[in-house]
């Protein structure tokens, strides 16, 4: 909320949390002054994204994830960008995002640490999060899967701009290691359930999985051990290659430097 508070002219957070995530957001609306629409619904993604579009009274829509961390400034200049374009046109805007795995030092070795994500757009009402690109909507609209069934979609007027500048580093795998290991078969779980396969939970599904594949019916040693394969295929990451922190980050950088993997 903070990378995008002067970027934003509304933010609204839709959040499917568990833990005290709703705590924290109401936390730095009053810190910050923000202005927020909160909405808290155990939901997936296609709905949570639906719930934020029918809120929003903007032109312009950002989807921003709750890993992602903006670069000010960067932003600052994109939206001059944007306001800049012609009004009579669609555009749908892609850049690169940096991932960071782990913690805030490292990187996959063996991976391209950029990806690219288009959900700065001009709003339609054709614009479109489904679960699948099946259907109605085949032939008519372009877009790209972003999970394992979600689709987003956008018609073929639209133009596309892409900006070599990255706006955004992305947390990947930031995260607690119980959290990590439940991310990894969370994916496989939304596939079965959605063929209606299987009456148990997740949390049951979940340590079925991990017996199995670590040996161990306790999570919390699980994900230790997932979180130690992770380390494996990590390199440190290098600001001489992939440019600074953004400034919200660098306080928290500095008090973990000492961190050693």
């Amino acid at each position: 909320m903070l990378s995008i508070k002067d970027f934003a002219d509304e933010i609204i957070v839709v959040d499917s949390s568990t833990d005290d995530t709703p705590k924290k957001v109401k936390n730095v609306m009053k810190e910050y002054g923000l202005d927020v629409q909160y909405v808290h619904k155990m939901c997936g993604m296609v709905e949570q994204f639906e719930i934020a579009l029918r809120k929003s009274t903007r032109g312009w829509l950002l989807k921003w994830d709750g890993d992602f961390i903006g670069y000010v400034h960067r932003l600052r200049k994109l939206k001059k960008f944007i306001m800049n374009l012609p009004p009579d046109k669609y555009y749908l805007i892609e850049f690169p995002l940096i991932n960071i795995d782990v913690d805030l030092f490292h990187v996959m070795k063996n991976a391209f640490p950029y990806h690219i994500e288009g959900y700065l757009y001009r709003y339609s009402p054709l614009i479109h999060f489904t679960i699948s690109r099946k259907g109605k909507w085949k032939g008519e609209t372009i877009g790209y899967h972003v999970g394992p069934h979600e689709f987003f979609g956008w018609p073929k007027f639209y133009e596309k701009i892409f900006l070599g500048d990255v706006y955004v580093m992305h947390l990947r795998t930031v995260k607690p290691p119980r959290r990590l290991l439940e991310r990894r078969y969370q994916t496989i779980w939304i596939r079965e359930k959605n063929k209606e396969k299987y009456s148990y939970s997740f949390e049951e599904y979940l340590k079925a999985c991990v017996k199995r594949d670590y040996g161990t019916e306790d999570l919390t040693e699980a994900g230790q051990i997932l979180l130690e394969n992770l380390k494996e295929e990590l390199i440190p990451y290098s600001k001489e290659i992939y440019g600074d922190y953004p400034e919200i980050l660098k306080n928290y950088v500095k008090k973990e430097s000492n961190i050693e993997l």
